[in-house]
């Protein structure tokens, strides 16, 4: 799937699907209901969260509205239904997608530095074993594109709330001037930092994968 195909005009042609851009609403819901057509899905399925770059995990049933789910504050959501679809939006975040190797459960991730400094990742398969009884390691995770170190110029607030992952940073200027300015002077691998969070967490795979800014998997 790719941003082609919807009914918004420049600049956010053609297939977006973000409120948050100033984009009319009803082109959006236009677009999103073209996305769940592609699964024969109506627009209800679709379930994606209010992000706040925090560690909250929903579950998500047929049964819920998807509306409802829209205004709650969360950065995680999963299903075990079949014909539920669960997403995150992202810009720069990383987006990290589950599911269970037998298919009978999958989730949506939504790691931004903020998320990914408290262990969003570690956190989200803790919930998920109380919840369903399935370990880490019977989960696979593909990560998705987000803002790299060549891009990622950052201050000490991000540097230091990675301690443990010094090597996910480059230096960009000289120490002294990061130290005592606060400069964005470092540059962070955002993509580096949730994978090995990731597979930290006990052996899950991981692969790259490309495409819109919407992300989703649905339960088989």
């Amino acid at each position: 799937m790719t941003r082609q195909g919807g009914t918004s005009p420049a600049p956010w042609d053609s297939l977006n699907v973000s409120y948050h851009v100033g984009d009319v609403s009803a082109r959006v819901d236009e677009n999103r209901a073209r996305i769940c057509m592609q699964w024969g899905l109506p627009p209800s399925a679709l379930y994606v969260p209010r992000q706040v770059h925090g560690v909250r995990l929903l579950r998500v049933e047929k049964n819920i509205d998807f509306l409802q789910v829209r205004q709650q504050e969360a950065d995680a959501l999963y299903t075990c239904e079949p014909g539920v679809l669960v997403g995150v939006s992202t810009a720069d975040c990383a987006p990290i997608l589950l599911s269970c190797d037998d298919g009978r459960a999958v989730c949506a991730v939504h790691a931004g530095w903020r998320g990914a400094a408290a262990g969003i990742v570690a956190h989200v398969l803790k919930q998920l074993e109380q919840h369903l009884g399935i370990s880490p390691a019977q989960w696979l995770a593909a990560v998705g594109p987000c803002i790299g170190a060549n891009a990622f110029t950052v201050g000490s607030d991000v540097f230091e709330a990675f301690s443990a992952y010094r090597n996910c940073f480059v230096q960009k200027n000289e120490v002294s001037r990061w130290a005592n300015s606060g400069d964005s002077s470092r540059s962070h691998d955002i993509v580096g930092t949730p994978t090995k969070v990731v597979m930290r967490s006990r052996s899950i795979s991981s692969s790259a994968r490309s495409g819109t800014h919407l992300y989703i998997i649905t339960s088989l």
